[in-house]
């Protein structure tokens, strides 16, 4: 009996059985599966919220603390220029002039716009530009580029007027010039057997060349969108030659307008820029051009607020009941966005 009490127990006594331990891993698995669900479904509702509720706006944030009553205020483009990027612009240099026209209060000294983009829109681009301007012409504030990774075509078109330019050693600038990328869906509708029709009014006959992505595009069409194209370049050509008439020659500019990318120092050579820096160089070039008393003068951000469903006319809020989400559609909106894409588009856009 002792010999049998100190025989240590079966394998079958000291190890639950398979079936135990498969009816454990899957009861964990339920509680782990649906604590995730819990969370993910928490996380969509707080997420498309945050992604399409509100259209677009500006707020400010501190980038730098300082002292004094004046501050200079960084500007960021970042991303594909868009009319949402050249609205956050307007809103900010209006926050600015607005700012600086009150009593009391903190004003703004020097604008620092820090582009970080490949460009977008040619509209966009000229609007941005024309902005800087107001701040120059209303306020007589002066500005300074600082480039980041990319500062290219659009980005160097809404730029190139600042009283001087910054690039940090790894940017890539310059890409002057201006494409129309389109896509024609002709073959693809003839695979499944739909036949397009497009009727033109008989007084306007060219109405329906080069804006048409029912049909393969002519010699006639590409004509005509070069037309265009060309006095689009014209007009970055001109815009360049205004910013940069105090350091480049006629020669550096015809070189430098090509559509070429440069990296900072090719773009240096050429005078696209006036130095090699990161943000901080160009902070403290602000804040001598503003005349500070300060040695650091506080820096302010300008961020973008508001949701992306502001830019096709989606939003979304609360419903009516607990955790229900209720989308609203502006069809207006919705529908420019969707005629956006059907049109040909002119972009100030470096091209891979």
């Amino acid at each position: 009996d002792s010999r049998m009490a100190d025989e240590p127990e079966s394998v079958s006594e000291r190890r639950p059985s398979f079936f135990s331990r498969l009816v454990r891993f899957f009861g964990m698995f339920i509680v782990v599966v649906g604590a995730l669900l819990l969370g993910s479904l928490a996380g969509y509702y707080t997420a498309m919220i945050a992604v399409f509720s509100g259209g677009p706006g500006v707020g400010m944030e501190t980038y730098r603390d300082g002292e004094g009553n004046r501050q200079i205020a960084i500007i960021p483009i970042e991303g594909v220029i868009t009319g949402s990027t050249a609205e956050f612009t307007r809103e900010a240099v209006e926050s600015i002039l607005r700012r600086n026209n009150e009593e009391g209060g903190r004003k703004i000294g020097a604008v620092v716009l820090r582009v970080n983009s490949s460009g977008g829109g040619v509209t966009p681009s000229d609007e941005i530009a024309h902005q800087l301007k107001r701040l120059r012409d209303e306020a007589n504030l002066p500005i300074v580029a600082s480039y980041g990774g990319v500062a290219a075509s659009g980005g160097y078109y809404a730029s190139c007027l600042a009283d001087r330019i910054y690039a940090q050693p790894t940017t890539i600038t310059g890409s002057i010039g201006v494409v129309a990328p389109l896509f024609t869906v002709e073959g693809l509708l003839e695979k499944i057997g739909v036949t397009p029709e497009v009727i033109v009014a008989p007084g306007s006959p060219e109405k329906g060349t080069a804006n048409n992505i029912l049909r393969s595009w002519t010699e006639e069409d590409r004509t005509k969108v070069r037309e265009t194209l060309q006095q689009m370049q014209e007009r970055f050509v001109q815009i360049v030659a205004e910013g940069r008439k105090d350091v480049m020659s006629d020669e550096q500019l015809s070189d430098a307008t090509d559509g070429s990318s440069f990296t900072a120092s090719q773009a240096l050579q050429r005078k696209l820029i006036d130095e090699i820096g990161y943000l901080d160089a160009a902070l403290d070039h602000a804040r001598e051009l503003g005349s500070f008393e300060v040695e650091e003068p506080r820096v302010v951000r300008f961020r973008q607020s508001g949701g992306l469903g502001g830019l096709i006319g989606v939003s979304v809020g609360k419903g009516g009941g607990a955790g229900d989400v209720e989308f609203k559609v502006d069809p207006q909106k919705l529908r420019h966005w969707i005629d956006s894409m059907r049109s040909p588009r002119l972009l100030y856009m470096r091209q891979p």
